[in-house]
């Protein structure tokens, strides 16, 4: 799941870096469209936070699906950070208690599963950040789907991606089986995506 998620993210940042170079700068671009553009730029350069910034400020002026959908995008970049921090910290430890299970260390052991609960205890407000983030994009991804008019495959399938990485299966299998069965994907960007959502039902067994 991780492999393809980060296949996704990859797939994703490369058509958002297409985007911006046929996007030109006009004159004439309004303010809002202008803000997006800066955000998206800052997303590609890895800055979810800066990027983030950019487009609530696009939603100040007009609260818009697209603004929305990056919203709810950055937020979910910022707990995906998160998440990748959380693994690089804890898996290890747990990686040298499996082991030493294996070799039947007993002393070994407890005294890692010892070491793994003070971690996940300090790790606790990295987690909790996690969370937020998941909640925030939630919320942003409702909102562009409330002003699509229930009809959007990006804010649709990410929110139903959400469900999964949150480990409700039981809500994320039909969620993604609606965007499978609602949404042709138009264009590049929307397969992407749509092929995603496809695995993960796979995944689940659907």
């Amino acid at each position: 799941t991780d492999w393809s998620l980060r296949a996704l993210q990859r797939a994703q940042e490369a058509q958002a870096r297409f985007r911006a170079s046929q996007q030109p700068e006009k004159k004439d671009e309004s303010q809002d469209a202008r803000l997006i553009a800066e955000g998206d730029a800052l997303l590609q350069t890895k800055n979810p936070e800066e990027a983030l910034k950019k487009y609530l400020e696009a939603k100040k002026i007009a609260d818009t699906v697209v603004a929305e959908r990056r919203i709810g995008n950055a937020h979910l970049t910022i707990g995906y950070k998160g998440r990748d921090e959380y693994a690089k910290q804890y898996l290890p430890v747990q990686q040298r208690y499996n082991d030493a299970l294996k070799r039947g260390a007993k002393g070994e052991a407890d005294a890692l599963r010892r070491q793994a609960a003070e971690l996940v205890s300090r790790l606790r407000p990295l987690e909790d950040s996690i969370l937020r983030s998941y909640a925030d994009a939630q919320t942003a991804f409702k909102r562009g789907l409330d002003l699509a008019k229930s009809k959007d495959l990006d804010c649709e399938a990410h929110l139903a991606i959400l469900q999964f990485e949150k480990k409700n299966r039981t809500a994320a299998r039909p969620m993604l089986s609606a965007v499978l069965d609602k949404y042709p994907p138009a264009n590049d960007e929307e397969r992407t995506l749509f092929e995603y959502c496809k695995s993960l039902l796979r995944l689940m067994g659907g």
